[in-house]
């Protein structure tokens, strides 16, 4: 599923690609967001790692742009804050454990210990002041979390024990009379409100 910001977007099936050939993602100008479910395969890991690390630093650029001459560190966290819950691309991907071949697990370390660098925080802080202190680098932390939760690789049962198959992930499941592991309502329910 891709979510576009045009109602006209017209996105064409990607051709089938082998392990030589050279994969590419859709233009990202046009994509608020992406889901994926046990869509990852071996070598396409590399390509779907690099392609979100380069919509990190988009974000991360835009996030940086929100700091405009006279605002104190407070406007600027609160203009950052407001763009990635507004502006800022969603990510998810939910992976089940029937899935022998699938990478998605994989892309969870870029989510979780990649994303929330050093370096982002320090880009981050240095919007608040050019050389920032323990305060800056705390609010740039705060931006950064917010930011993370925008980029999530999830288990499609939802961390707890329960087994959810391969072709039955997208969508609920019945126990004890309601519905769980709704993660396309889920994923559509983060999405900012139009």
């Amino acid at each position: 599923m891709i979510e576009g910001s045009h109602t006209d977007i017209k996105h064409q099936p990607e051709k089938q690609r082998t392990k030589d050939s050279t994969a590419s993602l859709p233009d990202e100008a046009n994509i608020e967001g992406l889901v994926l479910f046990d869509a990852v395969y071996g070598w396409q890991l590399e390509t779907f790692s690099g392609w979100l690390r380069q919509k990190v630093e988009a974000d991360l650029e835009r996030i940086v742009a929100q700091a405009q001459p006279g605002m104190d560190s407070a406007a600027i966290m609160a203009a950052q804050m407001a763009w990635i819950r507004t502006s800022g691309f969603r990510f998810r991907d939910y992976f089940t454990d029937g899935c022998d071949t699938c990478s998605d697990k994989e892309l969870a370390d870029l989510t979780d210990n990649w994303l929330p660098s050093r370096k982002h925080i320090k880009r981050i802080a240095e919007s608040y002041n050019p050389k920032p202190g323990r305060e800056e680098t705390d609010l740039a932390r705060s931006v950064m979390q917010s930011l993370q939760q925008n980029y999530k690789v999830l288990p499609a049962a939802g961390g707890n024990k329960d087994t959810v198959q391969h072709n039955r992930m997208v969508g609920g499941i019945a126990k004890d009379g309601k519905f769980v592991h709704e993660n396309l309502l889920d994923t559509l329910k983060s999405l900012p409100a139009p």
